[in-house]
């Protein structure tokens, strides 16, 4: 196995685009990295494909957060990443990637500079098919969604702070009323409003990829629950994709329990995924 390490982004992505390509759900992440700098071209700092046999199987970068993020690959070629990281002395704050990747890279021997911490955050990744399409739906009836502006920011900013305090682990507030905001300034940000009752619950779209947008703050207040809102600003948001961008959907859930939402709505369930935090000892 060879690493084959890139100074211009713009090498990186032409070599690495067609590998992620074959897994695009699982490796969906990587495509904010290609949008960014498909047109800049602003250097990464750190970026790599691992090579068998003159094939790609596995590729990996430096997060502007400084985070070490893997794609859907082979296992074997996790030890000989990591070995690498180490003789180029690349100081990394954290693991994120499929699920075995993560499990099997922090099992490795760190550097003597980095321990685990106890902040670990596990996802499933789901998508949705052309099968769920369908513009007959009786359960769109009565329901529409509206793009949240100035004057329905104040009620989207409370929603995004609860969001925030009872996802577990509890994500920083602040952080996710900016990302709340950065969605509503690009007019993807929105309530449902069911007739006669009127604003129901929340959705944005974060990202996307070729050929999936990524939704994220799916959130229905505590008085509102139990009433299938969920399910409702599920499928009023993957009927405007497709009709708006002609994608999928695709989104990350940490759900532990029974009767997942997107389980029950028909997302398929395509990959796990893990984020594992480290820090620098004194």
């Amino acid at each position: 196995m060879k690493v084959q390490s890139y100074k211009s982004t713009k090498s990186y992505i032409q070599k690495s685009y067609n590998f992620l390509m074959a897994n695009e759900a699982s490796n969906n992440l990587f495509w904010e990295v290609i949008k960014n700098h498909n047109s800049k071209y602003k250097n990464l700092s750190w970026c790599a494909n691992i090579y068998e046999n003159g094939k790609i199987i596995l590729s990996s970068l430096l997060t502007e957060s400084e985070y070490i993020l893997v794609s859907h690959g082979k296992l074997k070629a996790v030890e000989r990443l990591q070995n690498y990281l180490k003789r180029k002395n690349v100081i990394y704050k954290g693991l994120c990637g499929p699920t075995d990747l993560v499990d099997d890279f922090k099992n490795i021997e760190l550097s003597p500079k980095q321990k685990i911490v106890h902040s670990r955050k596990d996802f499933k990744i789901f998508i949705s098919n052309l099968k769920m399409i369908r513009t007959d739906n009786p359960i769109n009836k009565g329901f529409s969604l509206k793009v949240v502006g100035k004057n329905e920011w104040p009620r989207a900013r409370h929603w995004a702070m609860q969001f925030a305090s009872e996802s577990e682990p509890k994500l920083d507030p602040a952080m996710v009323i900016s990302l709340a905001n950065k969605m509503r300034k690009s007019k993807n940000l929105f309530f449902l409003e069911k007739v006669k009752l009127g604003t129901c619950a929340m959705v944005g779209i974060r990202r996307e990829t070729e050929n999936y947008m990524i939704i994220n703050l799916v959130f229905v207040p505590k008085e509102s629950r139990g009433q299938q809102f969920g399910e409702h600003i599920i499928y009023m948001i993957m009927m405007y994709i497709y009709k708006t961008y002609n994608k999928m959907c695709l989104l990350f859930s940490d759900y532990k329990g029974k009767d997942n939402l997107y389980d029950k709505v028909g997302f398929e369930h395509t990959s796990d995924f893990a984020e594992i935090s480290l820090i620098n000892q004194k």
